[in-house]
């Protein structure tokens, strides 16, 4: 027994009747983690690879077998072993102990990040992250993504983020699988995943493998736990907006087991049981939320599992005025999914999965007499696979994805006491869209490694359909139909991938990586801020496909095994950008043609991003800036001229904090960012007894710097790990950040007697929040 390793052999009974037999090296670090990347040197000289499941297989002949096993910080492994039969070898390795300049490095999860070859990454669970700030009682793993270098937040009460310049419909957001269209709970202050039902978060800006795609900015795929099967488990949480369960519920020992998550609000139950129909606040909101998580989880044996997903998420918001306005916000997103994982030996593995999802948002407005309405929706089917070999210094990723989707922009209609019509002509249209993706990823030394991708998309708008041709004016002269199935139009697109990892030595690497994503759905934001208006509409014969290049050049480094740091710059093109022309009705027309709507144009996004981490010991933190720029351009807007992004962030700073002490944690969010641009009028003129507007160049004026401390305790009584209390304070010292602005007019427009001041709105003061939670 070598010191420092852990042998463990597994022979099968094979009595020696194969003059072949099959060699696996399971290698792992000391916490147990698989080791992705290490080297296995045989005696021959041939150099095997592990794959992600620290795996590598290799047909052997003789009766022994010598190798050596090396990975960048642990200390090498080298042994001689007697070959009967097919073998298993688990390898435990043990870290590497150095000092240099009085900082101790040790091999751990930091050193193996600095292993992957893709920019751009950031991977954690949430039961080990325990420096995730509690925001209004919850660690809600989209917030803790938005305070990422290169990831920009919205505005209060917005959940959506922007990636390196990018908009919101560029980043795609997955839970098993499940493709999602609106994560956000109550405008943005929770999102839709309930904290206690997932167990890993992965999220990519850049560096993308080849299976990745479908968006041009940023893939984040979130994974629910596999629920126990062996023992019952349960979570309630009671909070003071909201309360949730999560139960883990075992159903046939050690092989199959449910997962039940379920949280809703209850400010409607309080609000309808304490306040008669006559009171103020009913007569004025009404507001709830509900998500639902289930999961089923079989294991069939010992390389195949199978898995049923189902998610729902609702948001309900009704608000009155007197009895005289009326406005009514609801969506809803209802999805199912089923996962097959499968490995046959070490070096071949894969997954295969289906899913089914319908989301729906609706916006209705009332005054007195008059009511208008505004419902989008998308059904979509999706079915893929990936299959994973390793064979020698080669991991090999083949991926192949379809997706039906069927949309239905944005129904307009309207209605009185006296008639009602609808503005809307657009019914469903219908598309399909193919992907099939070979990925290598290649280790030339253990310094340097490549990854190289190749992913092909094919997208199809189909009929039925009606084309019409239409005057300059927008006036129908002629028409063509195109019946059920038949293709309306017809895209195509390659999208290479290319990676570098270059080891500088154990504690640092130099990263770089080229992306060409293409983008096929398109969401249009119709006003300054994200808005029930803003419809998914597909590509079509006069919307062309999203492209984006990126290339992406960093630096990382450990300064110790806790600490570590990054730096790393982008430049990305945006190509056939998307926004509504001037005047513009959101889900109305001014021809026939659902895409006559839309101008398109092209943009750029660059900048650096920084990047400081220490995520173990009693004080934890993170600090990330972000300093960039991000234009675009539109022939139809000032003449094609560059002009600011409507979410160009020069400076973007975000500062997490967590501290640790007895039954106690502690945890801060501070946020600093650059200001939203808008386009505001710069001159108003009296004319003809009305007031004439003169506007500034699209986006000249920046709203002012928004910055936000929000801070939480949370505390076990003694003895009992089972309960926590978390008290947490959003917004602490009540800064107004504008959510919109507004020109205030008062006077005498005849007699040219006018005082127009600008007004800026805020959403959201200092909120408390209290929430209990118990565990058993």
């Amino acid at each position: 027994m070598i010191r420092g390793v852990l042998l463990v052999i597994f022979f099968a009974l094979t009595g020696g009747s194969f003059a072949q037999s099959v060699v696996t090296w399971q290698v792992k670090d000391s916490e147990r983690a698989p080791v992705l990347g290490a080297t296995v040197l045989l005696e021959s000289g041939e150099v095997l690879i592990t794959n992600t499941n620290g795996k590598v297989s290799k047909e052997i002949s003789g009766t022994e077998i010598s190798f050596q096993i090396t990975f960048v910080g642990f200390k090498p492994v080298q042994n001689t072993f007697p070959i009967s039969g097919d073998t298993t070898l688990l390898i435990i390795l043990e870290s590497d102990e150095v000092v240099m300049e009085a900082v101790e490095i040790r091999g751990n999860q930091p050193r193996q990040q600095l292993q992957e070859s893709g920019t751009g990454y950031v991977t954690f669970s949430m039961e080990g992250e325990s420096e995730l700030p509690y925001l209004l009682g919850e660690q809600d793993p989209l917030k803790f993504i938005q305070s990422q270098s290169g990831v920009a937040s919205g505005t209060d009460g917005n959940n959506g983020y922007y990636v390196r310049g990018g908009g919101i419909d560029q980043n795609a957001i997955e839970l098993d699988h499940i493709e999602l269209y609106n994560t956000n709970h109550l405008f943005g202050f929770f999102s839709t995943f309930n904290p206690k039902a997932i167990d890993q978060v992965s999220f990519m800006k850049s560096g993308f493998p080849a299976a990745i795609g479908g968006r041009l900015s940023s893939m984040m795929r979130i994974e629910t736990i596999n629920p126990d099967a062996d023992a019952f488990h349960g979570h309630v949480k009671v909070g003071v907006l909201a309360g949730g369960v999560s139960l883990e519920i075992p159903v046939i020992k050690q092989k199959s087991s449910l997962l039940v998550a379920a949280r809703r609000s209850y400010l409607d139950l309080i609000t309808q049981n304490l306040m008669d129909d006559e009171s103020e606040i009913s007569r004025r909101t009404d507001y709830r939320f509900s998500d639902l998580i289930l999961k089923y989880n079989h294991r069939i044996n010992s390389h195949h599992t199978l898995s049923l997903v189902g998610f729902m998420g609702t948001d309900d918001y009704l608000f009155r005025s007197e009895r005289t306005f009326e406005n009514h916000i609801y969506w809803k997103t209802l999805n199912g999914g089923v996962n097959w994982k499968w490995m046959t030996n070490a070096d071949l593995d894969g997954e295969v999965y289906a899913t089914l999802g319908r989301y729906e948002q609706r916006y209705g407005a009332g005054l007195s007499i008059y009511q208008i309405d505004l419902d989008s929706y998308i059904a979509n089917a999706r079915a893929g696979a990936n299959v994973f070999l390793t064979r020698g210094s080669h991991l090999l990723t083949f991926g192949a994805e379809y997706s039906y989707r069927n949309f239905r922009p944005s129904q307009v209609h309207i209605e009185s006491t006296q008639e009602e019509f609808n503005l809307s002509e657009v019914s469903w249209l219908p598309t399909a869209e193919l992907a099939v993706s070979v990925d290598d990823e290649i280790t030339l030394t253990e310094q340097l490694r490549i990854g190289l991708g190749l992913r092909l998309s094919s997208f199809v708008h189909l009929g039925p359909f009606t084309r019409y041709e239409t005057t300059e004016n927008l006036v129908s002269v002629d028409s063509t139909h195109f019946s059920q199935g038949e293709w309306v139009q017809h895209y195509v697109s390659p999208e290479p991938r290319v990676r570098v990892n270059y080891l500088m030595n154990q504690n640092s690497a130099l990263k770089a990586s080229y992306d060409r994503n293409v983008q096929y759905i398109h969401l249009s934001p119709l006003g300054s801020v994200s808005l029930p208006t803003d419809i998914w509409v597909p590509s079509s014969q006069k919307i062309r496909p999203q492209k984006a290049h990126q290339v992406a050049l960093g630096y990382y480094s450990l300064l110790s095994s806790q600490i570590k740091y990054s730096v790393e710059g982008y430049y990305k093109l945006l190509q056939n950008q998307i926004e509504y022309r001037n005047g513009a009705i959101a889900g109305y027309s001014g021809s026939k043609n659902f895409d006559d709507d839309f101008i398109f144009g092209k943009g750029q996004s660059y900048g650096v991003e920084f990047s400081v981490t220490k995520d173990a010991g009693s004080v934890e933190y993170q600090a990330s800036y972000t300093l960039s720029k991000t234009e675009r351009s539109f022939e139809e807007v000032q003449g094609g001229e560059t002009f600011r992004a409507k979410y160009d962030r020069t400076h973007d700073l975000n500062l997490i904090g967590t501290y640790h002490l007895g039954n106690w944690s502690f945890s801060g969010l501070f946020k600093l960012s650059s200001g939203n641009n808008l386009t505001v009028p710069v001159a108003k003129y009296v004319i003809n007894e009305s007031i004439v507007s003169e506007y500034s160049e699209r986006n000249a004026f920046r709203l002012p710097m928004y910055h936000r401390l929000d801070v939480a305790a949370s505390w076990h009584p003694s003895g009992n790990e089972q309960v926590t209390w978390v008290f947490s304070v959003y917004n602490v010292y009540n800064r107004r950040n504008p959510y919109f602005v507004y020109f205030d007019v008062k006077g005498d427009v005849s007699a040219y007697a006018l005082d127009i001041s600008l007004k800026e709105v805020a959403l959201f003061p200092v909120l408390p929040s209290l929430s209990f939670e118990y565990s058993f």
